[in-house]
């Protein structure tokens, strides 16, 4: 993604995720992150599904934040069938490789103009919400003669949703393992955390949000 300057002056390193639904072209999510990991990964395909929708399948390619125990983890929690692309075969990413093509073409040069500069994340974030919600899901592509918000709404009805959106947090939570010292505490992320005394010197499962670190069960 495109490289900001904050308010203070600090130089912000941007990574774009975007996840799009291959019937329609429509952009269940995309978000600009400042690491490209799991957390950020597991974060926007969270507000997909809250959003959009369950897919049947997730297609991804061999990066290291798709083909991890944790991202199998989250999509068998959601009934999601989790496949990768294979190696070398980059003609198997062309959708979606065309589509961040068509965002740092069209709508980053965008924020070149004057009067258009982001000096944050959350207002680049604000920035590519409008544009694609006011532009490139309005607009007919060139594959199915069709703007992807009308193909995906005509088939809505289709489309499997999340029963509980209040509980589905859980789901995402990151799993890790840490053996508990005889003070009865646990560290993670350098932070100290308390657990029962009882669980002195046994090992332990964390599950966390990777990215609040609240709350840590």
């Amino acid at each position: 993604g495109p490289t900001l300057r904050g308010y203070d002056g600090k130089v912000i390193s941007t990574h774009l995720c975007l996840i799009v639904d291959d019937h329609s072209r429509l952009i269940v999510f995309a978000c600009y992150y400042t690491s490209a990991d799991t957390a950020a990964f597991l974060d926007c395909l969270k507000q997909a599904v809250l959003r959009r929708g369950l897919p049947v399948k997730l297609y991804t390619d061999q990066g290291k934040p798709f083909v991890n125990h944790h991202a199998k983890i989250v999509c068998a929690n959601l009934g999601i069938r989790l496949l990768h692309a294979k190696p070398y075969h980059a003609w198997s990413k062309g959708k979606v490789e065309r589509l961040i093509q068509t965002i740092q073409r069209d709508f980053e040069l965008t924020l070149r103009l004057d009067g258009n500069a982001v000096h944050s994340l959350d207002e680049l974030n604000a920035s590519l919400s409008h544009w694609i919600a006011s532009t490139y899901h309005l607009r007919v592509h060139s594959s199915t003669g069709q703007s992807p918000h009308e193909r995906f709404s005509s088939h809505a009805h289709a489309i499997r949703h999340i029963e509980d959106p209040d509980k589905i947090a859980p789901l995402f939570y990151t799993r890790t393992e840490r053996v508990v010292r005889k003070d009865g505490t646990v560290t993670l992320d350098k932070k100290l955390f308390e657990v029962s005394l009882s669980l002195r010197a046994l090992p332990v499962e964390l599950r966390y949000d990777p990215i609040l670190y609240d709350p840590v069960e």
